[in-house]
């Protein structure tokens, strides 16, 4: 390893450097070979994608002395499930007739190309983090002695804007299959804003709250309600997203839990979030029928939740098809235009309409709905990528991508920032629902969040005592457990 004193763009060198040469060679092969409609690709790039995830996580393992799962690693495996979780349930012969047709309605050529986009978005984003986080090691910093309210305010504020949208505009909607986010106005940010709050708030008390009491009333009385009604809604990106950043911070914080309670844990989690969005539709008259829902094979929690998961592939390919017939690319149109929404009501102001490649989507593959419901499963960043650059946009955009995370965390890390860590977990949370949905959607929560959580972390470091062991990213002493 090259010494202390070595320039930082030297020392970064070596990480990362091995995934992006792979990254490129995948994507001289996609060039290459072009869209093959004879073969089917699907199985090389889904062992290739999981070899690689599988090995990032075994190197970050190395480097630690035990799994940590940090915040970029983690968007990286959200990543890997929203584009390939659907293909193994298919190629074991597990699939419904009608997600296997859904999945296989555009030309094979497309899905072919859709195959390698998502390995080299997979392979690109894997060294951009590497190359990011570098040789750092997590471990024990400097917290604050007490979290302080700041959090606490902010999260209680995001749950009462989601209980907001719920009473003025979501209780009527229950038990019906529209979407009941299909108005974009302003009470639908601000729900978006509660979620990207509460989110935001679940890393932070589970990082640094010493008090056990505290952490159990934050969960049950603020975190519990909220993904409860996100759920009720439709959105069960929201309660994994939660559970699998608490996850994560608990196990960054030193605590042990059992790998029998997490895979309990995960199959009452998929069974009840199936059971809820199946009663949101009108599909459940009784208790008595949630066994039959749980064992009939359209329902099968683990089967629907693949296959609907996965389903971020299915804009990829769907995009690759319906550029074929546009005359060139948006270079930056859909990724630039949302930055500008971070200002409140500016479209309005200004008199501009940013463009929504999300929408576009759904109009072309999902008319009738997009019509009727404003119907959308969402986008991919992989898709808006090539959208807007083609593949070079994959290859490059996705490395940027993880290389921002990763440096972040390195930061935070490096600086003993518990405002940075706060961004930086604020930012991870919503790039696990980011990544798969259109920048437009996603962009100017994230901004927003960080800020908050920068401004908390800020009040605390201004607060914190000379001798305040905690835990950053590290095992924390015993007395914090």
């Amino acid at each position: 390893m090259p010494g202390a004193g070595t320039p930082l763009a030297v020392r970064m060198v070596p990480y990362g450097l091995p995934t992006f040469i792979l990254a490129a060679a995948a994507t001289l092969v996609w060039i290459g070979v072009g869209s093959p409609r004879d073969a089917d690709v699907g199985p090389a790039c889904l062992i290739a994608a999981t070899v690689a995830v599988v090995g990032l996580v075994l190197r970050r393992r190395r480097a630690n002395g035990r799994f940590l799962f940090e915040p970029p690693v983690l968007v990286v495996i959200v990543l890997f499930v929203w584009h390939f979780a659907f293909w193994p349930i298919y190629y074991l012969g597990l699939s419904t007739d009608y997600r296997r047709a859904q999945y296989l309605e555009f030309a094979p050529g497309s899905t072919s190309a859709a195959f390698f986009a998502s390995l080299v978005a997979i392979l690109a984003i894997i060294a951009g983090v590497e190359a990011g986080i570098g040789a750092t090691r997590s471990r024990v910093e400097a917290m604050p002695a007490s979290l302080g309210r700041g959090v606490y305010v902010a999260a209680i504020a995001g749950a009462l804007l989601i209980g907001v949208y719920f009473v003025v505009r979501g209780r009527g909607l229950v038990g019906q299959y529209a979407d009941v986010f299909t108005q974009e106005d302003g009470l639908r940010r601000l729900y978006n804003l509660g979620i990207v709050l509460v989110l935001g708030a679940v890393a932070p008390v589970f990082l640094a709250e010493r008090n056990r009491a505290r952490r159990t009333a934050f969960l049950l009385l603020v975190v519990t309600p909220a993904i409860g009604i996100s759920t009720l809604l439709g959105s069960r990106w929201v309660l994994f997203s939660a559970v699998v950043i608490g996850l994560a911070a608990r196990n960054a914080r030193g605590a042990k839990g059992g790998l029998a309670r997490l895979v309990i844990l995960a199959v009452l989690l998929v069974g009840v979030g199936t059971v809820v969005k199946e009663a949101r539709e009108g599909e459940v008259a009784g208790i008595g029928e949630i066994p039959t829902l749980l064992l009939e094979r359209y329902t099968n929690p683990f089967i629907e939740f693949g296959e609907e998961t996965g389903q971020t592939f299915l804009p990829v390919a769907g995009t690759i098809e319906l550029a074929n017939g546009r005359t060139g690319l948006l270079y930056g149109e859909s990724l630039i235009t949302p930055l500008a929404t971070v200002i409140p009501s500016v479209e309005g102001v200004a008199g501009f309409e940013a463009y929504r490649p999300g929408r576009e989507f759904a109009a072309a593959y999902f008319p009738e709905r997009f019509v009727r419901e404003g119907f959308t499963i969402g986008y991919s960043i992989v898709a808006e990528l090539y959208l807007n650059f083609g593949v070079a946009g994959v290859l490059v955009g996705m490395t940027l991508f993880g290389y921002g995370l990763g440096r972040l965390y390195r930061l935070a890390i490096a600086k003993q920032s518990t405002a940075w860590l706060f961004v930086v977990w604020a930012l991870a949370a919503f790039a696990m629902f980011g990544v798969r949905n259109d920048a437009y959607t996603w962009m100017r929560f994230a901004i927003w969040a960080g800020v908050v959580y920068w401004l908390i972390g800020r009040a605390l470091e201004a607060r914190r005592g000379p001798s305040s062991p905690g835990v950053v990213g590290g095992r924390a002493p015993m007395a914090a457990r």
